[in-house]
């Protein structure tokens, strides 16, 4: 038996959920495994939720059960035969009749509201990919990578509805926070570093001047005494 078997399979398998998954490289490889393991443990989580809610209720499992076994299942007719439910009655009890209009109100409010969300979704969606397209020619990001990107993207926006918001995600919005402060900060430093090189070269060629070369600033004038030819009618000390 071929001892790579099992991991074939799997491979094929994962492969198969995941179609721009690429084995040779392991960034993208655990990345895809990571979300494998997160959908999951959502659909673990939310499954063992169900049941806690439905533990001790024979009613709600036995309905359940049937409606995954039955492709026409219908729950209101399911009370009606399994509870006894009587419709007519209900309606013409003015309390329940006013909880059920409510419930209908609020289910047609959810309904347009994901309607327009829809609506929503196919407008802004392709002007969003547009912008996005745009914005990588402007960077000279080549389009496998753009559209990795755009595909995290959307990961991310699954993720964060089911609750989860990634530490990735969190770290790029603190890098994105202080990027006009560090870059404000690195002109500083710029033009500090600068000045002191100036400095330092003039420095250099200063003491590097050799002693026979002229400096080219002009010396300080002086006044000289002048000359003057001794008279011997005033002078003392002329012979």
């Amino acid at each position: 038996m071929n001892e790579n078997t099992e991991r074939q399979r799997f491979l094929q398998r994962f492969s198969q959920r995941f179609d721009d998954l690429n084995p040779e490289d392991e960034n993208n490889y655990y990345e895809r495994a990571n979300k494998l393991m997160d959908d999951y443990e959502a659909y673990e989580s939310a499954t063992k939720n169900l049941l806690d809610a439905l533990d001790g209720n024979n009613q709600m499992m036995d309905m359940i059960g049937q409606a995954c076994t039955q492709e026409d299942f219908n729950p209101l007719t399911w009370m009606i035969e399994n509870c006894g439910m009587d419709l007519q009655a209900a309606m013409n009890d003015p309390d329940f009749a006013a909880v059920l209009s409510k419930m209908h109100s609020k289910h047609l409010e959810e309904e347009a509201h994901r309607r327009e969300i829809d609506e929503q979704m196919r407008h802004n969606l392709p002007l969003s990919l547009e912008a996005i397209s745009q914005r990588a020619k402007e960077l000279n990001i080549d389009d496998q990578t753009k559209d990795a990107i755009v595909a995290r993207l959307w990961q991310l926006g699954e993720e964060m509805v089911k609750g989860v918001l990634p530490v990735e995600f969190f770290d790029l919005m603190v890098k994105g926070e202080n990027y006009d402060a560090e870059v404000a900060a690195a002109y500083e430093r710029g033009k500090s570093e600068g000045l002191n090189f100036r400095i330092d070269e003039h420095l250099r060629e200063v003491r590097n001047v050799p002693v026979s070369v002229q400096p080219t600033q002009a010396p300080v004038a002086t006044t000289r005494p002048k000359h003057r030819d001794k008279n011997p009618f005033v002078d003392s000390d002329w012979s």
